[in-house]
Formats: C-alpha cells, structure tokens, sequence
C-alpha cells in the first residue's frame, strides 16, 4: 500500500508526519509526504524533490516551494486557495504514485477529497485543527459554509482521526464513516536515549534554579511576552526557546540582551526533545478564549509526559482536565499573575517536580505511542 501523507507544513519539523510514518512502516506500507515550504522566497508553485531520512529510511517528500506571511489570518485565503489548487494538479498528475491518500486538516482536505472523487483513491482525514474554531479572522456570515464544508469532507472519507475524546463534541453534527482517536503521542523510538544525553547539559550554572522550555508557535496568545516579561525579571530562571510567528522578533531581541533568555530559532522535532531535556518545566498556555484551544491537545503534552517533565496549562483548554486528574503538572488561570507565583513556588519545591516527573512517566504508558500506532495501524488494515 502507498500512501501520500499531505500537511501545509515543512516536513522537518511536524510531529504528525513522523507519527503517522512510522505507523506506517511498520505495516511495510510506502509512505511519501507531499508538503510545503513557507519560508520559501518564492511563489513559483513549484514541487521539488527533497527527501529526509526517517529510522534510517529515505521517505519520499515533495515540497511545494510557496511563501506564506505568518499571523495574517485570513488574509492569507489567496496564498492557501494557490496552495490548494498546486496540490490538485500535483494529485492528478502523480496520481500513479500513490493509493490511499491521508490529509491533515481542511486546507489539505479540499484538494485531497477532489483528487479522491477523480481517481477513487481512498482518504483519510486527520483533523490536527477544527478549521473554523483554530483560523482567526474567518467572517461569521461564512463560518457555517466552512463548518458545512468540513463536515462534507468528513462524510466522505472513508476514515477520521481526532486527538482527543473531547473533539467529539466538536464536531457533533457531522458523519464520519469511521471514526478513530489517536492522541498526539511522541515516538519513543525516536533516538530516546540519545536525546536523553542532553539531559542536565547547561545547567552547571550554579545560580540558575529552574529552566523552563518551549517550542511551537511564537504568538500572543501562546503566553510567550508574558512569560518573557517573567523571565526577564528574574535572572535565577533560564528561557530555552525555539519556533516562530509573529513574536519572533521580539523573542531575538530579549535573547540578544538577556543571558537567560535563550532562542535557538527554528527546530527539527529531535532538536525540539533534546532542548525539552535539558529543562525543569514546559508549558503549553493557550489563551482559552480562542475556540479551538478549548478542545486543545498540544504535542508538548504527550512529550512531557514521555521526558518525565511538569507541565503548565491553562484552564479551560481541554487538556487541562488530563493534567490534573493525571497530575503531571499545574493547571492554572490564563494571567500572568498566577503564572509568575507558579514559577517562583517550582523555584522552592524541588521535591515537588521529581514527585511530577514519576507521575509522567506512569500516565505515559496509558497514552504511549505503542497503543497509539496500533490504532492508525487498523484503520489502514480496515481499509
């Protein structure tokens, strides 16, 4: 079986890739990736043949070589109806590469449906992100057209994954023909004990009581200036940082003049486990006023849980609820106030975070990648 895995992302960094990759290698089915660069100069519409390495295997990857301005919304609804309308063409054209395709989210659901209904290919849908709850800036007179929209692409896959049980509610309404939950687990195999080595590098630094880490999108309303604001106040807490988005250059510009704000720029997913290793405490605030966050699932999660690391989320994010009940972390109101006082009582409760770190380790294996593969292994057997 050979099946074309699409996301409108790079390759390089996306933990959705490599999850379903390595599903699907271990059923000998021939997985390639057909993605895009949006930091590419260019709007050519071009694909080009750019191959990474997966366990040691070469994975097909075609990258579609087209711009995007990040934080712009839906302005950016002519950049994306482009990317669309290349990867139909693209579809068509290769249409002999390929049996099953598996598309993450709406924007890559649209030309993988129509190229489904040409060739009768099957699909998968892999919703990462409702569309509507998770783009800023959509009018209200057309989000029911994009609901509807959605909707009918679920009908018509033949299978759709969500990330968590709570997502259900979200899209209450709709039909799938088969519908599964694979939660964002990381994979272990990914190189474990070698990012496991970094662990404890960097912190010989004496005066330095907590570390905290992040990687992901550098946006307002992931709480990065507020906890920037924090860091910088307090120079006994150490900031490693990667990613980017519209806060990029501000988090450059507090690194450049803050010894203990660290910004490592854009990351492969191993680069971004490695960096995790080498901190005390992650967080995943998401601002609970957004939508889609109040069905959030954040990878760093998942990937906390598998280092053995506590975790901050906001309340009223959905991922909350397994936080606590877990009590892999802190589950706290979305304000600088009771963020900054949970820093500075991680500062002074040492024994707290080691207590967290079993607590990890131990919800770990309920939500490990071993049982989440076996779940995208039967929907591909079923097929």
């Amino acid at each position: 079986m050979r099946v074309c895995i699409i996301r409108n992302a790079e390759a390089s960094s996306n933990a959705g890739l490599f999850r379903i990759i390595d599903a699907l290698m271990d059923i000998e089915a021939k997985p390639l990736t057909l993605t895009r660069s949006r930091f590419s100069k260019s709007k050519s519409g071009k694909f080009i043949y750019k191959p990474f390495k997966y366990q040691e295997q070469s994975i097909p990857n075609y990258e579609l070589q087209f711009k995007t301005d990040f934080g712009r919304g839906i302005r950016n609804i002519f950049q994306l109806v482009l990317f669309q309308f290349f990867t139909i063409l693209w579809l068509l054209k290769n249409r002999k590469k390929f049996d099953v395709i598996h598309a993450f989210d709406l924007d890559s659901g649209i030309p993988a449906l129509i190229c489904s209904i040409l060739t009768k290919k099957k699909i998968i849908y892999h919703i990462a992100d409702f569309y509507i709850d998770s783009r800023q800036g959509i009018p209200s007179r057309f989000k029911k057209h994009v609901r509807k929209l959605e909707y009918f692409i679920i009908a018509k896959s033949d299978a759709t994954i969500i990330c968590t049980e709570e997502r259900k509610e979200q899209i209450k309404g709709s039909h799938p023909k088969n519908l599964y939950v694979v939660h964002n687990s990381p994979v272990e195999q990914l190189q474990i004990d070698s990012i496991n080595s970094y662990a404890n590098k960097d912190k010989d630094n004496s005066s330095n009581l907590l570390t905290l880490g992040y990687v992901g999108g550098l946006s307002k309303n992931r709480f990065i200036n507020e906890t920037i604001n924090f860091v910088k106040n307090n120079p006994q807490v150490t900031l490693k940082i990667a990613g980017f988005g519209r806060s990029e250059a501000l988090v450059k510009e507090v690194a450049a003049n803050y010894n203990n704000i660290l910004y490592y720029g854009r990351v492969s997913y191993e680069d971004a486990l490695k960096l995790y290793s080498q901190c005390d405490v992650m967080f995943a605030m998401y601002d609970p006023a957004i939508p889609n966050h109040k069905y959030s699932a954040p990878n760093k999660v998942y990937e906390a849980m598998m280092l053995g690391l506590p975790i901050i989320v906001a309340k009223g994010t959905g991922i909350d609820i397994l936080v606590e009940t877990e009590k892999i972390g802190f589950s706290i109101q979305y304000s600088e106030e009771e963020f900054n006082s949970t820093i500075k009582s991680l500062m002074e409760q040492k024994k707290l975070l080691e207590q967290i770190k079993h607590n990890s380790k131990e919800a770990f294996k309920n939500y490990s990648w071993a049982k989440m593969k076996k779940r995208v292994q039967e929907i591909y057997i079923n097929l």
